[in-house]
């Protein structure tokens, strides 16, 4: 049984408050992606960046463990070559091996335990022959952007999660046991968020 991760803000609230703020980190996902490729994007959220996706994308898949998400982002699609699933990323099972070009996850691997984000991250190196991680950097500036950022997440439910994921290095700190090479990274210009490209 898909377990359900629902918040308060999913949905509307989170589109208004929180997609606007990251079309440049969209941005920078879609200046590594290829034309008429097959995506899978994690943690796909409001479906933001797929619907940016589908504009290039043969096939853009979202995949949510929030059900209110999906419904939201369901709501919203007009694209024939879009759909959104409620499941769980950690086992990815209704996909086979290689099965995209790429998988995308973008500002959700510092909100899963560390054992989830792990397991995620396999599971994506499994299904997709090149993935794209966009979440924070480690450390964080010493701005008032990167003080928003943690007063921001010390607000959400997930802020131990958040506290180990900068403790153990960011991303950059997980794909060391993962075995996998970076081919490219990108930052936003406030330098709070990076979007990592590995095989």
């Amino acid at each position: 049984m898909i377990k359900d991760k629902p918040h308060f803000y999913d949905g509307k609230i989170y589109d208004i408050l929180f997609d606007s703020a990251l079309k440049e980190i969209r941005q920078l996902i879609l200046s590594n992606i290829k034309k008429n490729s097959k995506v899978l994007d994690i943690a796909s959220g409001t479906g933001s960046l797929v619907f940016d996706l589908s504009k290039i994308c043969s096939q853009v898949i979202g995949v949510e463990l929030s059900s209110k998400m999906v419904k939201f982002a369901s709501s919203k699609n007009k694209m024939n070559n879009v759909s959104f699933i409620h499941a769980d990323a950690s086992s990815l099972k209704q996909f086979k091996d290689d099965e995209f070009d790429y998988a995308t996850v973008s500002m959700a691997i510092h909100e899963m335990p560390p054992v989830i984000r792990i397991k995620v991250l396999q599971e994506m190196k499994r299904v997709a022959k090149i993935i794209i991680i966009a979440d924070y950097t480690t450390p964080l500036p010493h701005s008032f952007a990167g003080l928003r950022v943690t007063v921001v997440e010390f607000l959400a439910d997930h802020f131990k999660y958040f506290q180990h994921y900068q403790k153990s290095g960011g991303i950059k700190g997980i794909l060391k046991n993962l075995q996998l090479d970076i081919i490219d990274k990108a930052m936003r210009k406030d330098k709070t968020i990076e979007v990592i490209t590995v095989k």
